[in-house]
């Protein structure tokens, strides 16, 4: 089955149906494989950032709801619209919060400790090293020698609040929350090396 209009609804809910399958007893006794399990990888990646921060820059689209990653929000009435469900309460999301996002890169890295002190962060860092004495650096859960082709790749994304110490609609007006970054532009060349500190701010 295949559609133009992907509903992220329709595709987070129907996935894990899919997987445990109905009539989960007859499957069983039957050996009967329910594989392979289609569904936007996209409207999944959607969701998850929604889900992590609701009310930051990001995408969503459903029956009713659409979302762009400028916050903009388009709303239709339809059977599940606040208006028609009695005792159901709604939050106001006609203005979602505004953010900025800038990024620097630097060669040193008392340069990108101060700068990152000026927009909100209170320590240096101290990264750990591998055997060959290349600093080691996280952009998900995992420490290791980035390429600074892949940092600077992390920071432009689409999503404002990506890979941000917390969610940014946590941040006040004009508050700063920043990450900092060691990478190489040769993993095998430690002269190669270079900072880059990437800020978000509240503006509204």
């Amino acid at each position: 089955m295949y559609t133009l209009k992907v509903d992220n609804n329709v595709q987070v809910q129907g996935l894990p149906g899919r997987m445990t399958g109905y009539w989960r007893n007859i499957f069983e006794e039957t050996n009967h494989k329910t594989s392979p399990y289609r569904t936007s990888i996209k409207a999944i990646e959607q969701y998850e950032n929604i889900y992590i921060d609701p009310f930051g820059l990001n995408i969503y689209k459903t029956n009713g709801f659409q979302k762009n990653n400028n916050g903009k929000l388009i709303l239709t009435s339809s059977m599940l619209a606040v208006e028609n469900i009695q005792g159901l309460n709604s939050i106001n999301l006609s203005k979602l919060n505004n953010f900025k996002r800038r990024y620097k890169v630097f060669k040193t890295q008392q340069e990108n400790d101060q700068y990152a002190k000026n927009h909100g962060a209170r320590n240096n860092i101290k990264y750990k090293s591998n055997h060959l004495g290349f600093k080691l650096c996280a952009t998900t859960s995992n420490s290791k020698v980035q390429l600074f082709d892949d940092v600077i790749n992390l920071v432009n994304t689409s999503n404002i609040g990506s890979n941000m110490p917390k969610s940014i609609s946590k941040l006040k007006i004009n508050e700063y929350m920043c990450r900092r970054y060691v990478c190489y532009k040769d993993k095998n060349n430690i002269e190669s090396e270079y900072y880059i500190k990437v800020w978000v701010k509240r503006l509204e």
